[in-house]
């Protein structure tokens, strides 16, 4: 961001406070206040009259020194520090003019150490401790004297950071197989001769992953230790649009780049290596291979590693072009009449089971429904309907409230035009009562939540009974009515008595129903309609909103369908093939049965009929009854974001705007290409709320919004945009420089005018190469002052600096973005 001075009216940079939806900042490094290393506090103290006495009162001043250490990941990271790597692993397509890439969700992760494990001055730049080595397959493959393949690979091997009883080889002492130390494997100079025994404890017993890769060859591919901090940044990007991240660091994001570009058709592999203790083994300027000993080799600790192929484009915009958008695409063109993205089975063609028949089942397929075995509890096997919660329809009227239900089979219904029974509520409300007897926590709030509303049914519905018995009794205001009820007992009144309490007329509250499999939905109200009407009233009137607080929590997840098994939501694989999207509304009487299943847990079945009738109006999620139902389920993403990404809910208005939509991808963008951001529109400009993003399988993302979407975008991340060259017919790179964006902000990220392009190869910005040496391997450093002095000549740098942030910025590529037009929303 820039803006103009008023005084000289020049233009000065001002650091964004907060990044928005679409913004991105590029950071040159993110030092941590320590890097790892040994430290010593000393301190003094000197008691004076005044500042300015010569004399002090202590003639001895009081000392005392404190050591500690600073740790950090040395030999290994764990899997939760890498984000995402690009090329994606074990991926196909065109990365020939991308240098490989791994992203961190800690920003100061590249900083933690240094390359001698000394601390750096304070306040001074220091380079990376990691970088990425790019080697083609057939440079892992071992060669003898004479360059011949020996059919040994080079790769990582298990071994212990020091020697112990079970390996007399380690990573910090290499040795032979027969113990003999090796003169041979030059391993990291991490002054391990000087260890102490408590450093020497520390690492006992670590264990790492370490390559040996001949010194030739390291020397070749690995970067110098100026183009070093040019291979690191880091970049803050907004995540309200993503998946939300278990990065706990509001959208900060480290990025370690590699130096060399991948070849066309081959395939490679990467290594995140530390490169800690081998500052004086990286290149140098006038490096004579001829100098080095063949047989001498490196040995790395690898911190991870990946493999890519380069090959037709599989890219990112490849990929979502070639999706699936029309569940009746492999139909013929004559038989399907438009684009139909909505979750559902295929329409298939039975013409050899007669039209009508053909008829009834595209039409069951239309609404998403599929068929299963169904086995009866009474042993008998038939076939059955069955729906998940995502549908390819819309309910007019989501607020209808479903009868109350004492078990899932008073769900089953019977469908006449195939003599089929259909599951789907009973399925719905059975799966919410076996995830709310897995819940304890849900189980324990909601009995108090029970108690507390059947204490408060009991005394309204006992002050009723009690002014109409006085009436009934004869009583004087006054009386007590069990005075009154052992006089009618002893003058013979007691037959008519037993026979108003079994009839559900006593004062003795509500008979126990009856034990009859088919009286179950049949009992007799307690009271007349209109008496339980108004005592539902007054316990919806009475305050719920702190005993409510832990079940709409729960309930809350439960109906953005948190917890659901994937095989309930998409019920047959033919829904959602591979490289597809598919769209759908939520169906909100399968939530209700959801909601009712699991609220029926701790149903006494005695005096709850009142009580359960109230519970469905407060949880069910459609209802304005039920705020705080639907207020915690418009609040589960902004809570999540602010437990795992530390970033603060920014609006207070939250409640459910049905109907809710959503769709689902099935692609390999969503396990290549982590952190998708996606964007929901109500027309062309309104966004839609997501409600839930989330990456359900490794190929399977979910997303679930707020209301109907008519527009769907999805981009690639902004963290993991990569560094891209322009290649030509011939094998040769160059790159475009761009507009920075300090002297007008609106051009920031276009070419510049006149545009410029740096051509690496005719700019000695290739490092050279022998004819079987490797190839694609750039000289970061240089090409970075190549920028410097084309952009600073324009005007273009803020101060003259040219840091890895605006190297960064000249480098990367354009994000690729998909864009899907919803289209027969009010299918039905």
């Amino acid at each position: 961001m820039t803006e103009a001075s008023k005084d000289t009216g020049t233009l000065r940079y001002v650091p964004p406070l907060t990044i928005r939806a679409g913004e991105i900042q590029f950071i040159e490094a993110c030092h941590p206040p320590l890097v790892a290393g040994d430290y010593q506090v000393e301190m003094h103290q000197t008691i004076k009259d005044s500042a300015d006495s010569p004399v002090p009162y202590n003639a001895d001043p009081y000392e005392s020194k404190l050591r500690f250490t600073v740790d950090a990941a040395r030999f290994g990271l764990k899997p939760t520090d890498i984000h995402s790597v690009y090329p994606p692993a074990n991926e196909e397509g065109a990365f020939d003019n991308a240098l490989p890439h791994v992203v961190f969700t800690r920003r100061t992760l590249p900083w933690e150490r240094t390359l001698d494990g000394r601390p750096p001055e304070l306040g001074k730049a220091f380079p990376p401790w990691m970088a990425l080595l790019l080697l083609q397959e057939d440079e892992l493959v071992k060669r003898d004297t004479q360059a011949k393949p020996t059919g040994q690979r080079y790769a990582p091997q298990a071994l212990p950071v020091l020697e112990n009883e079970t390996s007399k080889d380690c990573l910090l002492f290499p040795r032979h197989e027969d113990g003999r130390p090796s003169d041979e494997i030059l391993a990291p100079a991490l002054g391990q001769d000087q260890w102490d025994k408590a450093r020497r404890d520390r690492y006992a017993k670590a264990s790492c992953l370490a390559l040996d890769l001949p010194l030739k060859l390291f020397r070749a591919i690995a970067p110098r230790r100026k183009d070093l901090s040019y291979l690191a940044h880091v970049r803050q990007v907004d995540t309200g649009d993503k998946e939300v991240l278990g990065i706990n660091d509001k959208g900060w994001f480290s990025l370690v780049i590699g130096n060399r570009m991948p070849q066309a058709k081959q395939r490679h592999q990467v290594f995140l290596v530390s490169l800690e203790g081998h500052q004086e083994l990286l290149p140098k300027e006038q490096d004579e291979a001829k100098d080095l000993d063949p047989a001498k080799r490196v040995r790395l600790a690898v911190l991870g590693s990946w493999s890519f192929a380069c090959g037709e484009s599989n890219g990112f915009k490849a990929r979502m072009k070639a999706l699936n958008l029309d569940r009746n695409s492999e139909r013929p063109k004559a038989a399907a009449k438009r684009e139909d993205a909505w979750l559902g089975l295929p329409f298939g063609d039975f013409d050899d089971k007669g039209k009508a028949a053909a008829d009834v089942v595209n039409g069951a397929y239309a609404r998403g429904y599929a068929v299963f075995g169904h086995a009866m509890r009474h042993g008998e096997r038939m076939v059955s309907w069955y729906r998940g919660p995502l549908v390819p329809l819309n309910y007019d009227k989501p607020e209808q409230i479903q009868e109350l239900v004492t078990c899932a089979d008073e769900l089953l219904r019977y469908d006449p035009d195939t003599g089929m029974l259909e599951v789907t509520y009973a399925a719905a409300w059975q799966l919410g009562r076996l995830l709310a007897l897995q819940n304890h926590g849900f189980a324990l709030a909601l009995d108090r939540v029970r108690r507390r509303m059947r204490e408060r049914a009991e005394r309204i519905l006992h002050e009723r009974q009690l002014r109409e018995r006085h009436d009934w009794l004869g009583m004087e205001e006054g009386a007590l009515i069990e005075d009154c009820l052992m006089d009618h007992l002893a003058n013979g009144a007691g037959d008519s008595l037993m026979d108003a309490v079994s009839a559900g007329e006593g004062v003795c509250g509500p008979r126990p129903p009856s034990t009859s499999p088919g009286a179950a939905t049949a009992e007799p109200s307690t009271e007349k309609p209109e008496t339980v009407d108004a005592a539902a009233r007054e316990i919806r009137r009475d305050d719920l909103g702190d005993s409510l607080a832990d079940v709409a929590t729960w309930l809350g997840r439960l109906l953005l369908l948190y917890g659901v098994p994937f095989h309930y939501l998409v019920p047959q694989r033919g829904m959602l093939p591979p490289a597809s999207l598919r769209l759908f509304f939520l169906d909100p009487i399968w939530i209700q049965c959801l909601v009712q299943g699991a609220c029926s847990i701790g149903n006494t079945g005695y005096g709850d009929t009142l009580v359960d009738r109230v519970m469905n109006e407060v949880v069910v999620p459609t209802q304005p009854t039920a705020q705080a139902t639907g207020t915690a389920a418009a609040g589960v993403r902004d809570g999540l974001r602010k437990e795992r990404e530390g970033v603060k809910p920014h609006k207070t208005d939250r409640k459910l705007h049905w109907p809710l939509t959503g769709f689902l991808l099935r692609s390999p963008v969503v396990t290549g290409w982590k952190g998708l951001e996606i964007k929901a529109y109500r027309g062309t400009a309104v966004p839609v709320d997501p409600l839930r993003i989330e990456q359900l399988t490794e190929d399977v993302m979910l997303g679930l919004f707020n209301g109907v979407i008519e527009r769907l975008v999805i981009r690639q991340p902004q963290e993991g945009l990569h560094f891209g060259l322009e290649v030509d017919g011939e094998g040769r790179y160059g790159k475009r420089l761009r507009d920075m964006g300090f002297i007008d902000p609106k051009r920031a990220g276009k070419p510049l005018d006149p545009e410029i392009e740096l051509a690496l190869q005719g700019d000695g910005l290739m490092r050279s190469q022998s004819a079987d040496g490797p190839a694609g391997v750039i000289e970061i450093a240089a090409l970075a002052e190549a920028m410097k002095v084309q952009l600073e000549d324009r005007g273009q740098l803020r101060k003259g600096r040219f840091t890895s942030a605006e190297f960064a910025i000249e480098m990367l590529e354009a994000a690729g973005e998909f864009t899907y037009c919803v289209t027969g929303k009010d299918h039905s």
